[in-house]
């Protein structure tokens, strides 16, 4: 996957004592069908330590993979650090509330693939989402990461309170690389 961020792999869950939107407990686990190309597969990601992450307490997460490190800090769920990327200052994933809302951010992306300095937007806001064959209600989240240097990306999410994430889609430029839907989990 030279050239390519793919973001998708572990932005699974964060942490925080009463962020219902992401409950988190080390130890847990979610299990999820992925879909990437032409191949589907199941994997599972578990909260495997707490870490500092941007300055606060945060966790790592592992997967198939690789790490990625997330935290909350204030109201809002960060990234530092997927398994093949790295923010400076962290990017937004989330913000704890059920309404429509907007982080921007500005930074560096760094990786095996080069790096670049960019911006982004994340915009939130309730949604409903058939998946499973169930009705969720939840929030939604779009982070757009604009590379000047190359394509573009984009993280769509589905977050259910109490449960965290539910579906998860990411495309580089025009091409969806990846998506999943929870099966289940031990939160």
């Amino acid at each position: 996957m030279t050239k390519r961020l793919c973001l998708l792999g572990l932005v699974l869950v964060g942490c925080g004592d009463s962020q219902e939107l992401m409950p988190l407990q080390v130890g847990n686990t979610w299990r999820y069908s992925v879909s990437a190309g032409f191949k589907d597969d199941l994997t599972e990601v578990r909260v495997l330590r707490v870490a500092s992450v941007a300055g606060v307490e945060g966790v790592v997460l592992t997967g198939p993979m690789g790490e990625s490190h997330l935290a909350w800090k204030g109201d809002t769920l960060i990234a530092e650090r997927f398994s093949n990327t790295t923010f400076k200052p962290a990017v937004p994933l989330l913000v704890n509330s059920d309404r429509r809302t907007r982080r921007t951010w500005s930074g560096k992306a760094m990786g095996i693939w080069g790096q670049f300095q960019g911006t982004g937007t994340l915009n939130q806001a309730p949604a409903e989402e058939q998946i499973g064959g169930q009705r969720i209600k939840g929030i939604k989240t779009e982070l757009t990461i604009l590379n000047p240097k190359g394509k573009n990306i984009r993280l769509q999410t589905m977050f259910q309170p109490g449960f965290g994430v539910v579906s998860q889609r990411q495309w580089v430029g025009g091409d969806q690389l990846i998506s999943l839907e929870r099966l289940g989990g031990s939160n």
